[in-house]
């Protein structure tokens, strides 16, 4: 059986306070932080993760790289699946 884990990005700079199309809004530190934090926790409950697939969103990206520090063997895909 497969299971499958949807994680949404963390928390971004604001719409107002950026400057660019939506698609490009960073996460902010808090937001890299608290993603560090989340995944320390998933790790516990979820030791292997297979892949890590993301959109190219730079938000979404910079949370599934967060998450690749703990999965490091995990296959990591952005963007179009194939």
């Amino acid at each position: 059986m497969k299971k499958f884990l949807f994680i949404r990005h963390s928390l971004a700079m604001e719409k107002y306070e950026f400057r660019g199309h939506d698609f490009d809004r960073p996460l902010i530190e808090k937001g890299k932080i608290r993603a560090k934090e989340f995944f320390k926790a998933v790790k516990n409950i979820y030791p292997v993760i297979n892949f890590i697939i993301t959109s190219k969103a730079t938000r979404a990206k910079e949370t599934a790289e967060i998450l690749k520090e703990f999965y490091p063997n995990a296959e990591f895909r952005s963007g179009k699946l194939e």
